[in-house]
């Protein structure tokens, strides 16, 4: 037959439960999902960098961010700029509200054209205030069997820099189309000195398409936090959409070794009560 527990004992186990939830949520920041059917989605939330062909990205109709004209378009997100006109970004770039060290970071999105270059969706990482370092990231889908993905070290915001050896593209094979949403997703962590890339593309429907294609930057590594954003390119006449924007930390280790030793302690707890009756 079993004893029920005290309700004092009880208490104290959800009290601890909730205490360690709370500490791993807390360390677990998880920025919103953007999904731009407003133009205060893209205005509030990203400014448009000069020299890179600011104006031409905003929100339409549909409710999603719209980018064509043949051009590259380079957008930072979180930061005190607001105020762009029709939903083409902030005016001005500010101190950046969050950076990031560990994270996934992606969007969907769709293109008019499948093509081998000139159009991309991608995300800058790691950028520091100046822009003088940290990464481009870029996912294009160059046929109906074949994406890539490529990154670079880049060295201003308004360029996507220098290719990462060994290879300037990584192929991703999979069943493409146009006007199919699809979503392109990036972790990036710090291991050590180094600085890791995983890369993969998702069906809408989230199942992932062929394989996540891995790179680590081990020789001019940019590690630490750093500000994120978008980098969109479409060709003379492609249209590229984008929805559903987020980036999440990754908690650190020792926040979860933090929950897992709340979780000990609840049990050792449990085990002295019962010892005492």
């Amino acid at each position: 037959m079993n004893t029920p527990r005290p309700l004092h004992v009880v208490s104290t186990w959800k009290r601890l439960a909730g205490l360690s939830a709370a500490v791993l949520l807390a360390h677990t920041a998880t920025a919103a999902t953007l999904t731009f059917n407003t133009n205060a989605d893209y205005d509030n939330n990203f400014y448009e960098v000069a020299g890179a062909n600011g104006g031409d990205l905003g929100t339409n109709a549909s409710g999603y961010l719209n980018k064509i004209n043949g051009t590259a378009t380079s957008a930072v997100y979180n930061t005190h700029a607001t105020g762009g006109v029709g939903g083409a970004g902030g005016t001005a770039g500010g101190t950046p509200l969050d950076t990031f060290g560990d994270f996934t970071i992606q969007a969907t999105f769709r293109v008019s054209t499948l093509e081998a270059a000139g159009t991309s969706i991608g995300f800058f990482t790691k950028i520091n205030d100046t822009a003088t370092s940290g990464y481009a990231a870029l996912f294009r889908l160059t046929s109906t069997s074949q994406a890539d993905f490529r990154l670079f070290d880049t060295a201003a915001l308004s360029t996507v820099g220098t290719p990462i050896d060994p290879l300037p593209a990584q192929t991703i094979a999979g069943a493409f189309a146009v006007n199919t949403y699809y979503i392109a997703k990036l972790t990036v962590t710090d291991v050590g000195a180094n600085v890791r890339f995983d890369a993969s593309l998702w069906t809408a429907g989230g199942s992932q398409i062929g394989s996540t294609v891995t790179l680590t930057d081990t020789s001019s590594a940019v590690a630490g936090l750093g500000q994120v954003g978008l980098r969109v390119g479409s060709g003379q006449f492609t249209t590229v959409q984008i929805d559903n924007f987020s980036v999440n930390a990754i908690p650190e280790p020792n926040t979860f070794a933090l929950f897992a030793s709340g979780g000990a302690l609840c049990v050792a707890l449990l085990r002295r009560k019962r010892t005492q009756r």
